[in-house]
Parts: C-alpha cells; structure tokens; sequence
C-alpha cells in the first residue's frame, strides 16, 4: 500500500536506514579527527533497528567503544540484549584473509566483561545476556531480580557490590583456588615419593578411608573459614 505523498513503506526504511548509517559515519569520522576529545553517543530505538544490523552494526560498535558514554531510550528489551551483545561481537575479518591471519586477530581482539543492572520485566533479557547480571527489587517487581546473579534493594548499593563485595570474594576465590591446588599436591606428590621405595610396585601409601576422608573431613576446615 502507498500512503499519500506515494512513497512505499519499504522506500521510508531504506531513507531511515541510510540517514542512521550517514549519522554514524560522520560521528565516526569527527571522533577520528578529535582523538583526545570525550564524547558520548545518544540514539533512539527507531534508530537503533538500524544501527544494530549489517555493515551499520560494526561502525556503531566502533563509534561505542570510543566514547563515554552511550545511552539509548525508548528501546524494547530484545534491543536492551543487542547492546549488551554487541560489545563482544567477533571481529570483522575479510573471506580473503589467511587462515592464520584470522586467527591472529580474533586472539588480539580484547573480550570484555560486561554487567547489566535492571529493576523491571523488561530489563530481564539485558541481565541474563551480560555477563554479571544484577537486578534491583523495585517497585516493578522481582523479576530482574530472581534472573540476576546478584539483587540488590537499591541503586546505590551497586558501588558497594563491585568495590567491596566484589573484590573480597575475588581474593577469596583466589585463595580458595592455590589452596585446591596445594592440598592436592600434597596428596599426590607424596605417593611418587613413596614409589620411590616401594620399586614402583604400584602399592598405594594410603588407606582408602584416609583418600576418602581428606578432602571431605582432613582439608575441609580452611575451606568452611575461607
């Protein structure tokens, strides 16, 4: 069907699609000519249909990455997903390029963490695409906060989740995980000492309860502290 000034719905997306792509592109290129200079990107959901497709999608991610600060409104959810997708998209490598070549630049193309905060429904998709989710229990429900990794009552709990929850479990994890690997040795390493005298005779220094009850009952106690 044509509307009145007779121009096709298909001929209006193509012109909306090819006014994203002139957008990008000149941004692209004034953020090239200012390499110093701090920018943040603002784009629409009508626009974003567009960015987030085709050869559009690339220039985006690379006009994205580059600034601040991006901020999209007026998005679905699906689209929420997109942008938090996005960001560890693979790189763009020519058909023509050597295999080796291929492989040398998806291994130098750097992968990011990425987190998701929401307190909505339709924040649900966002949270389980990133790689963190954290969901904030709101007025809207608990719905982003039972789909999340992490809930949180309040925005502003989120500095305190990161900086200080964040950090000592990572030491905690790291402990946890040389002390795995310390106990173990000690078990293993000290039947090769023993075949050492036993002319590898294949006879086992330890009882069998004393291999079952170490990592449940002798090396648990650090655990149940850490």
């Amino acid at each position: 069907s044509r509307d009145r000034e007779g121009v096709t719905p298909d001929k209006v997306a193509l012109l909306e699609r090819d006014h994203v792509l002139l957008c990008v592109q000149q941004e692209l290129e004034a953020a090239r000519q200012n390499p110093k200079q701090d920018y943040a990107v603002i784009i629409d959901g009508d626009s974003l249909t567009y960015a987030l497709e085709g050869e559009i999608r690339v220039l985006f991610r690379t006009l994205g990455m580059s600034s601040r600060a991006v901020v999209c409104c007026r998005v679905s959810p699906d689209q929420k997903a997109q942008v938090v997708r996005i960001v560890n998209d693979p790189p763009v490598v020519p058909e023509s390029s050597s295999p080796s070549y291929k492989k040398a630049k998806v291994k130098k193309e750097r992968q990011y963490v990425t987190l998701a905060i929401g307190d909505g429904a339709n924040d649900v998709k966002m949270i389980k695409q990133a790689n963190i989710g954290v969901g904030i229990k709101g007025e809207e429900g608990v719905q982003a906060a039972n789909s999340s990794d992490f809930a949180i009552g309040q925005f502003r709990y989120l500095s305190r989740l990161l900086l200080i929850h964040g950090r000592v479990n990572y030491m905690r994890v790291a402990a946890f995980i040389g002390y795995f690997f310390f106990k173990n040795m000690t078990l293993s390493m000290t039947e090769f000492w023993y075949a050492n005298f036993n002319q590898y005779s294949g006879t086992v220094l330890h009882e069998v309860w004393h291999t079952s009850l170490f990592n449940v009952v002798f090396t648990s106690f650090p655990v149940l502290i850490m």
